[in-house]
């Protein structure tokens, strides 16, 4: 039975069999917990302030305590419950506070006060499109939002019982300190430091790129992967921040190089050997020891210099672009790749494209998935595939996520790609193994009948 504090307004009658508590508010507007319920709904409002269509939708919730806020800082305290917990709002032109809700979400997460986020539920008297992009952005930064334009009872309950069977068993809310949270993080850092030093539990996946013409296999990436004997898999978006440190970024950078010319070795002895980049970081590359040390390491490689390719990754602007162009001309000259990657977000400028002899420009996967609801980044994406081709250079897209993606890549003359669609990361021996067998996707675009490529499996993004 839904347990309800103070809707006031609700005036639509209770389902036969089920009451609404009494209400009984505390500061702010935020309702006591009740014990007793396995999860909470935490409405951004005022008791008095619910509309009758809400305190309808609620008395046909079942098993849920429902809890107000005044405000976003009180809605935020009822957070710490370590509840499973589904954050509603409504968003109409007299009051937008709820629009603000994924980003102080996001940042009390960041901030150590919460262990993760809530889902979002926004009822709203918008557009489902003219909210589209800000649920993007709040899914990037790690908030789902749910939009919600129905504005019947029976509707809005069955809308929230949807998002509240989604919710992951380990509870939302706080997490035990911030104290603690920090001490964690500082033990994991310096788990990975001294792993680096050791060269233990790295490894790294293959992400096969296909030709978006004949579905050949035609390169590919290596990316990293860290695990710890105490702190399991840890995400590369939280140890790579970890590597920025200049000694650091070059022992991780070549113990990730001998990997891949391990994997490249193996490759040219089957005969089946494309080119694997290796994501290296503008501020190393462009350093004073960076060129014989890539030489030495080389050294014993018996492999052409056409099958290593650098991919150049970068979030701040780069401090020397000269010694960054001697770099990469020095690396042109003796037949090695250079790619310029995520194309169109961060430091990856129109300006270093044209300053920079780079041999491959690959666009971000954020702006290829987006491209789909968004007619005016489509063609700016197809401009960008003309800027690259007019400049001699090969284009790559990340994150494909469905066939209709690749149709619209084809089109704009992108001749190849990599993501989810078309296969996902793949441990070394198996890469091999499919590169053995043939590897490619015939009839790409083509013979795919659902929205994404059976060859999409669960895991980590691109």
């Amino acid at each position: 039975m839904t347990r309800a504090r103070g809707c006031g307004n609700a005036r639509h009658a209770p389902a036969s069999g089920r009451r609404m508590a009494p209400a009984r508010t505390g500061e702010g507007g935020a309702a006591r917990r009740m014990p007793g319920a396995h999860t909470q709904l935490v409405v951004l409002a005022a008791p008095g302030d619910v509309p009758a269509w809400l305190g309808a939708a609620l008395r046909w919730l079942s098993g849920v305590t429902v809890e107000f806020a005044g405000s976003t800082d009180a809605l935020l305290a009822l957070l710490a419950s370590g509840m499973r917990t589904v954050v509603f709002a409504q968003l109409c032109r007299d009051n937008g506070e709820g629009l603000f809700l994924p980003s102080r979400l996001a940042a009390a997460r960041d901030e150590g006060r919460l262990a993760a986020v809530p889902p979002v539920v926004y009822a709203t008297e918008l557009s489902r499109q003219a909210l589209a992009s800000h649920a993007r952005l709040a899914g990037e930064a790690g908030v789902p939002v749910h939009i919600l334009c129905e504005r019947s009872p029976h509707a809005v309950a069955g809308a929230l019982r949807q998002v509240i069977a989604s919710l992951p068993d380990v509870p939302h809310g706080a997490a035990p300190s911030r104290g603690a949270a920090a001490d964690r993080q500082q033990g994991c850092e310096a788990a990975f430091v001294d792993a680096l030093a050791r060269d233990e539990g790295f490894r790294i996946v293959v992400q096969p790129q296909f030709s978006l013409r004949d579905g050949r296999i035609v390169g590919a990436e290596a990316l990293s992967r860290w695990s710890h004997p105490e702190f399991g898999a840890v995400s590369p978006a939280t140890f790579i921040p970890w590597t920025q440190d200049a000694a650091r970024a070059q022992r991780f950078f070549f113990l990730q190089l001998g990997r891949v010319v391990a994997v490249l070795e193996r490759a040219a002895r089957l005969g089946r050997a494309v080119p694997v980049a290796v994501n290296v970081p503008c501020a190393l590359l462009s350093s004073a020891g960076f060129v014989p040390a890539f030489e030495r390491a080389l050294a014993q490689a018996s492999l052409p210099a056409s099958l290593i390719k650098l991919e150049l990754t970068e979030s701040e602007p780069v401090l020397d672009e000269l010694a960054l162009s001697s770099s990469i001309h020095w690396l042109r000259a003796r037949g090695f790749g250079v790619s310029m990657d995520d194309f169109g977000t961060g430091a990856a400028s129109l300006k270093m494209l044209c300053d920079m002899p780079f041999d491959e420009m690959k666009i971000d996967g954020a702006l290829v998935r987006r491209m789909a609801d968004s007619p005016a980044l489509g063609g700016a994406l197809a401009a960008t595939v003309h800027l690259g081709l007019a400049r001699g250079m090969t284009v790559v897209a990340e994150g494909i996520e469905s066939v209709q993606a690749v149709a619209a890549l084809r089109a704009a003359g992108c001749s190849a790609g990599q993501g989810y669609a078309l296969c996902r990361p793949l441990e070394a021996a198996d890469y091999l193994q499919r590169l053995a067998a043939g590897g490619g996707l015939p009839g790409l675009g083509a013979s795919v009948p659902a929205s994404r490529h059976p060859a999409v499996e669960s895991g980590e993004g691109l």
